[in-house]
């Protein structure tokens, strides 16, 4: 039987989203996603947060957290909007980036070790059981949504695609299906993110995307992420009359994104509260890694703010003595993220290999160089030979170069004429 609809999950490091398309209508609607955002509060917003909050038993009383899909029954985890709101005052009892940790070659993503280094060492998770709770949260809005709709939804009429990084290697790849189907998903489609927005630009076109392209054009899409800078190169062809599309080279993994952002900000504001002769223990430091990451959606968000303040609370009674107080401004934000990231470079800087050891800390293999533009540059030379190996490619571009080479001419004998 044909599927009536396709549901498609954009399960990202910092934020996932959902949205259906009616096979029959072709119509496309993205989903508002239900979930905590207090306690005994539930709503809806367009994204939810991939972060999980382990509460303490005694934090909240009993079946404070309920979902309108779990009537009686309530998880041991938060998932979403509160999750990562009430979590980054409570950092060691907060998971984000599960999904940089279920790519980790160098932990088991099945061992229960996140939140990494917290002292709950029984209640840690593993990162495939995040990416679980993270998709079955994703299934039951999706049908809780239908419900409301008056429209019930029914998984066996849908097809699923959930996206992954182009980079993922096999294991990761197999793992997040393993996750979806666990999540009561059943088998779905991956498709690798940066052909996800590839076709979405397609889609935004219209009918007028193939004119907007043609033979011998290289396309280059880059996804900067929240935990990888993923880049592929697609290349256009002509077959038969017909334009086709070639991906031609795909990045290296590269855990480089909005987590290494919101690093280096918390390490300069750090640096700034001890130049002021203020101190903060590494429980505050990852308070304050969450509170820069908030503070700089903000600024970005809002224009005109020139500054965010920053509260960085203690772990213990005396949480007002020893909150720790300092604001991210506008400069700073440009300086480390916009500069530091995002450099103009030219194609022959390439990435520094030294790693850099205070980022190993949390864990994660983070990319040693956080200029982005530096591993664009990698990726550029590195796939030249890719598609050079091409002859269909080669061919379609050596024959741009030459119409580009002829109407130039063109161009100057007309010049020559007047």
């Amino acid at each position: 039987m044909s599927p009536r609809f396709s549901l498609g999950i954009d399960l990202g490091t910092t934020n996932s989203a959902i949205a259906l398309t009616d096979l029959e209508s072709d119509q496309t609607e993205v989903l508002e996603i239900t979930q905590i955002v207090g306690p005994n509060q539930i709503g809806e917003k367009p994204t939810l947060p991939s972060a999980l909050y382990i509460p303490h038993g005694d934090e909240y009383p009993e079946n404070s957290f309920p979902l309108p899909w779990k009537e009686g029954f309530e998880e041991k985890t938060i998932t979403g909007h509160f999750a990562r709101e009430h979590g980054a005052l409570i950092p060691d009892r907060l998971i984000t980036s599960a999904k940089s940790w279920l790519s980790n070659p160098h932990i088991d993503p099945r061992r229960q070790s996140l939140p990494w280094r917290s002292d709950i060492e029984d209640e840690k998770l593993s990162p495939f059981e995040c990416s679980r709770q993270y998709l079955a949260h994703l299934k039951n809005a999706f049908l809780y949504a239908g419900h409301v709709q008056g429209r019930n939804w029914d998984l066996s009429e849908t097809e699923i695609v959930v996206t992954v990084p182009a980079s993922f290697d096999a294991v990761a790849q197999s793992l997040t299906a393993e996750a979806a189907e666990a999540a009561g998903l059943g088998k779905v489609t991956l498709l690798e993110e940066p052909q996800a927005a590839f076709y979405a630009w397609i889609a935004q076109a219209g009918g007028e995307w193939r004119s907007l392209i043609s033979p011998g054009d290289i396309i280059l899409v880059c996804d900067i992420g929240g935990g990888t800078a993923d880049f592929s190169l697609i290349a256009v062809t002509d077959k038969d009359g017909t334009l086709e599309l070639e991906r031609i080279s795909v990045g290296e993994h590269i855990l480089l994104g909005g987590d290494n952002m919101d690093l280096a900000l918390a390490y300069t504001l750090q640096a700034k509260l001890e130049a002021e002769g203020r101190s903060i223990d590494s429980w505050q430091f990852l308070a304050l890694v969450y509170a820069a990451s908030k503070a700089k959606i903000a600024l970005f968000e809002e224009e005109l703010l020139p500054e965010i303040p920053i509260a960085v609370p203690s772990r213990g009674s005396s949480l007002v003595a020893r909150t720790v107080s300092t604001t991210l401004d506008r400069p700073t934000l440009e300086q480390v993220v916009l500069d530091g990231f995002f450099a103009k470079t030219s194609i022959s800087e390439l990435p520094q290999e030294a790693r850099r050891v205070g980022l190993q800390e949390f864990g994660l293999p983070f990319a040693a160089d956080p200029v982005i533009s530096k591993h664009l540059a990698r990726f550029l030379c590195r796939s030249r030979a890719n598609a050079s190996s091409s002859q269909t490619v080669a061919t379609a571009v050596e024959q741009q170069l030459a119409g580009r080479e002829y109407l130039a001419r063109c161009s100057q004998s007309r010049e020559v004429l007047r």
